[in-house]
């Protein structure tokens, strides 16, 4: 396996300072430098602290990070930065990991040799990215565009605008569904398998009863899981399991893949024995997709390496429909199985992204629990007891939720791991926040007034969109009612906690001018405009909603969807924005969102920038224009 096995990733960057990820196949001595834009100067700063996971044998999690020197408050501001990653080798010698590597840097496109970002003066975006959905075997959306990850759309930007600091992004905020567990192509799964000894030193073990039952998942054959282990006895509820992802190795080996580490997809001919019997999808035309999806690592890896990176999970990080209401729950979570996958997930998903969003949330017992667990190899015990309990645990109102001191004030909501039941009770659409959640956000806006002294722009991401497209939802609602289960609609709005945080966000003392939202989730984008109504007469607080989905799926709702997402200007649906390149006012583009911002925070225009082929500069293919109020 190769030294990196991914990254480096640039995580949380902020004046005081500036996180970087890296994972590989073996211990590294390593180190970090920051420099100014002159890079014959000396650097800025050096590392100042190291923090190691080792979640396998041959896996070694590293987030590195930066602090100004003593005596310095803060990195500048509004000028590009630079970064090199060192390792040390056994003899003491010190070399680079990143400088003049092609997988990281621009440098072919007359750029320096180093990765580089950029701290946007007084913490203001003025242009951010945005993304969800990643599903690399799905066709592409659209006819006459090319199958490809869209996500690689970002790096083009990045190299279009790599010095002008007014039109390069500042931010990525994925926003849900970087993988998708439970809908895997037998080719990747394969791959995965093969990876998960090599990886972590065992084919995972795990519990399928209270009585030492237990099940080795890479004994299963391809395409074989939901018949030969019941999956739905254990509560998954996806009609694509398949090949559903279920050891912390296959979970973060497809992390290592999406994040451009290398990929080594078998032929059919190599596999062939290793194919359950009822498989019937086509194996040559989903790892023919998938090799186009990953054909773009090279761009991935430049992209990730440089702008700061923001993440948050949806359902597909751990499985369709994931925590869908309290009945749903109750099956997953009453059993050692489902407990145990859902853990494994979540381990991975912390390691590869929920980590690097806000550090300080982590101490050393947390990172203990999950490397006891995963180096013991053991499918039960003290330790795999603890490891569930760490991972499962919800008495953290904010564990996954996080903010950014920027400008719009920045809150990334998780909306999967604090629900409640909404009014139709235990097996119906559920609350996505529930009162400890709002509690916290409550609490967190109100600080935010109390330090700025004023009211401010925000903006809020949420997996789902917060202003839904309004046809889709209603027909949804209306499918519930004649007896179709939330599952197969996938019923997961915030209709149902809309007044909830309507009331939060409302609250005087929250100080909340207006608000953009970020989504992702739905597999069709639009932007829309709304308003959170305050309990007090006549106050509004303008909304956008920005919702980019997705980077690479197809499209939502098969046939019917097709008719419902057919919307143009001169139908009844005045909240939504009207791009100015066509009339259709919703699209199953596969693409990325670029967001422009104004001086005074409030959303200025939302862009859907995609490719049509691997070979042209993105494009601003839809542009919906706010006006300078951010309505």
């Amino acid at each position: 396996m190769d030294k990196i096995l991914a990254g480096p990733i640039l995580r949380r960057v902020e004046r005081s300072q500036v996180y970087i990820w890296l994972a590989s196949g073996e211990p590294l001595s390593l180190s970090a430098k920051l420099y100014g834009h002159d890079l014959t100067s000396p650097p800025l700063s050096e590392t100042s602290n190291v923090k190691k996971a080792q979640l396998g044998e041959k896996l070694f999690v590293y987030l590195l990070k930066i602090t100004p020197e003593p005596g310095t408050a803060s990195f500048p501001e509004g000028e590009l930065l630079y970064y090199d990653l060192l390792v040390q080798d056994a003899g003491g010698n010190e070399y680079s990991l990143v400088r003049g590597n092609p997988d990281f840097v621009f440098y072919e496109s007359g750029h320096q040799q180093l990765p580089g970002f950029f701290i946007p003066a007084g913490s203001k975006f003025k242009r951010i990215m945005h993304g969800s959905c990643r599903r690399p075997h799905a066709k592409q959306a659209l006819p006459g565009w090319e199958k490809m990850d869209q996500l690689s759309s970002g790096a083009g930007l990045i190299e279009a605008h790599f010095d002008d600091l007014n039109e390069r992004p500042a931010a990525l905020f994925l926003t849900g569904d970087q993988i998708y567990a439970d809908d895997v192509a037998m080719s990747v799964l394969a791959m995965l398998i093969d990876q998960s000894q090599p990886l972590t030193g065992w084919h995972e073990r795990m519990p399928v009863d209270d009585h030492g039952g237990e099940v080795t998942p890479a004994d299963i054959k391809l395409h074989g899981r939901m018949h030969e282990l019941n999956l739905a006895g254990f509560g998954i509820t996806s009609t694509a399991a398949d090949n559903h992802l279920l050891t912390f190795a296959e979970y973060a080996g497809m992390y290592l893949a999406v994040l451009g580490g290398e990929v080594s997809l078998p032929q059919r001919g190599h596999v062939f024995s290793r194919i359950h019997h009822s498989a019937a999808v086509d194996y040559n035309r989903e790892r023919k997709r998938a090799m186009a999806f990953f054909a773009t690592r090279r761009d991935i890896r430049r992209l990730l390496a440089n702008i700061p990176v923001y993440m948050i999970m949806d359902d597909h990080e751990v499985t369709d429909d994931w925590n869908l209401n309290p009945a749903w729950e109750a099956k997953m979570y009453g059993n050692p199985f489902g407990r145990r996958m859902v853990s494994n997930a979540l381990a991975a998903y912390w390691a590869f992204q929920g980590w690097g969003n806000d550090p300080d949330k982590f101490d050393d017992a947390f990172l203990d629990t999950i490397e006891a667990h995963l180096n013991r190899h053991q499918a039960s015990g003290a330790e795999a007891d603890a490891f569930d309990a760490q991972m499962l645990d919800r008495q953290v109102a904010d564990r996954w939720s996080y903010s950014l001191s920027t400008r719009p004030f920045t809150v990334v909501l998780d909306t999967r791991m604090h629900r409640e039941a909404g009014s139709n009770g235990q097996a119906g659409a559920c609350v996505l926040m529930n009162g400890p959640a709002r509690h916290w956000l409550t609490q967190l806006l109100q600080q935010q007034r109390n330090n700025l002294g004023a009211d401010y722009p925000l903006l809020l991401i949420s997996a789902t969109p917060v202003f839904g497209f309004a046809r889709m939802e209603k027909f949804q609602q209306v499918a519930s009612k004649l007896g179709i289960s939330p599952a197969t609609l996938d019923l997961e709005s915030w209709r149902q906690g809309f007044p909830l945080l309507e009331s939060v966000l409302t609250q005087p003392a929250s100080g909340v001018r207006e608000v953009t939202v970020l989504s992702g989730d739905v597999h069709y984008s639009f932007s829309s405009q709304g308003a959170f109504n305050s309990t007090a007469p006549d106050v509004q607080i303008h909304a956008a909603q920005l919702t980019s989905s997705p980077v690479s799926n197809n499209p939502a709702g098969g046939v019917i969807g097709k008719v419902l997402l057919h919307v143009e200007q001169d139908d009844d649906y005045p909240e939504l924005m009207t791009p100015q390149e066509t009339k259709g006012q919703v699209t199953s583009l596969n693409n990325i969102g670029l967001v422009l911002f104004a001086d005074d925070g409030s959303t200025e225009k939302h862009v859907l920038v995609a490719r049509r082929r691997k070979v042209e500069p993105p494009k601003h293919v839809l542009t919906y224009q706010y006006s300078s109020s951010g309505v």
